[in-house]
């Protein structure tokens, strides 16, 4: 009910199909324990870091979904893509804590 977060979704506007990231950010109370968490039938997810942010990374599918969940202790970061999990990690190099004033 208080929480803000944002959404954002980028494409390759090159691509024919594929090529898409999208991001979720808002504050680490609002995330919820369970928020980007691998499910059932998920693969095993492994460490990521990204600038200050940590949390992991992994793939599912035969396609090669990539997705997983940073946070640098104030903001969390659930993120999803259809790009390669390398191409995926050398985008979210440049995070930078979300400053949110009220």
């Amino acid at each position: 009910d208080d929480c803000a977060w944002v959404g954002l979704d980028y494409r390759d506007l090159r691509a024919v199909s594929g090529g898409q990231l999208h991001l979720s950010a808002t504050s680490e109370a609002c995330a919820g324990a369970t928020e980007g968490s691998c499910v059932a039938g998920c693969p095993s997810e492994r460490p990521f870091r990204a600038g200050p942010f940590m949390g992991s990374i992994g793939e599912y599918g035969s396609g090669g979904q990539t997705y997983g969940r940073l946070s640098d202790g104030l903001t969390a970061v659930s993120f999803s893509s259809d790009l390669p999990t390398e191409s995926v990690a050398g985008l979210l190099e440049s995070l930078t804590p979300l400053n949110v004033h009220r």
